[in-house]
């Protein structure tokens, strides 16, 4: 679920306290470009904590806080700027949960858990959730915060999966009626309930969903199980080359399809 190779919660922090850097924090207010006209802006919290990885963090704030419709950005949680309050989520229009936390999901759902109520509360009264990978399996039930009209299940290893182990890859899925390579490392699928107005936005080449977006109470939570938002620092070091194409466009249009 968090790529091995990307930067760690321990070694983001010791690298931070080696060089004399700024407590992740300021480091992540940095990150994301806060200026006098951002503070205007709509804002995105961005989980940051022990049940995501730094990086895959980082990857979706900088794109939120870039684009056609920049946001302003502040990471919430233990490792964040702000915690992760009824107050906080109050100013917020978007909440993301990223991928990473390491293989063991049932602890890093425990992390998160205290917090379920209040996120779910939130998003049923009009708040928008976007979860990857990790925060893509805890948009479902199995356990998780019980957001989409379905669950999410692991992909990997399942019947007609071109993808049987955890490391890094490159899959194929169909986003939009093309097909495109997505970065991937033990995402989830999705099932949707009919009648209760999800929609799939993606599938892998097995024909599962690998991201669906839907409505949930006044709000609306969109999972993928993919990394559009994967750059090619993500691939250095691995036995896989990014896509030529890229995925910017494909991690845009998640955020724009999510945020509506």
């Amino acid at each position: 679920m968090a790529p091995e190779t990307r930067l760690s919660r321990r070694s983001f922090l010791s690298l931070a306290g080696a060089v004399g850097l700024a407590a992740p924090a300021a480091v992540a207010t940095a990150r994301a470009g806060a200026t006098p006209r951002a503070s205007a802006l709509p804002l995105a919290l961005v989980y940051l904590g022990p049940a995501c990885d730094p990086g895959c963090a980082f990857s979706i704030g900088d794109i939120l806080a870039s684009g056609p419709s920049p946001m302003r950005v502040l990471y919430c949680g233990p490792d964040g700027d702000v915690p992760i309050t009824a107050a906080t989520l109050a100013r917020a229009s978007l909440y993301v949960q990223p991928g990473g936390g390491g293989d063991d999901y049932d602890a890093a759902w425990r992390l998160v858990q205290p917090k379920a109520a209040l996120l779910r509360g939130w998003v049923r009264s009009g708040g928008r959730y976007l979860g990857i990978c990790m925060g893509g399996y805890m948009a479902g039930h199995g356990p998780g915060y019980d957001l989409l009209p379905g669950n999410s299940w692991e992909w990997t290893g399942t019947p007609g999966a071109s993808v049987t182990g955890l490391d890094p890859a490159v899959v194929t899925v169909n986003w939009a009626g093309e097909d495109r390579q997505v970065f991937y490392q033990d995402g989830p699928c999705f099932t949707l309930r009919p009648g209760r107005g999800g929609r799939v936005l993606a599938t892998y080449d097995d024909g599962r969903p690998a991201a669906v977006v839907a409505p949930c109470g006044k709000g609306r939570v969109l999972a993928c199980g993919v990394h559009p938002e994967a750059d090619p620092s993500w691939y250095e070091g691995l036995a896989i080359s990014p896509p030529a194409r890229g995925t910017l466009d494909l991690a845009r249009a998640m955020v724009a399809e999510v945020h509506r």
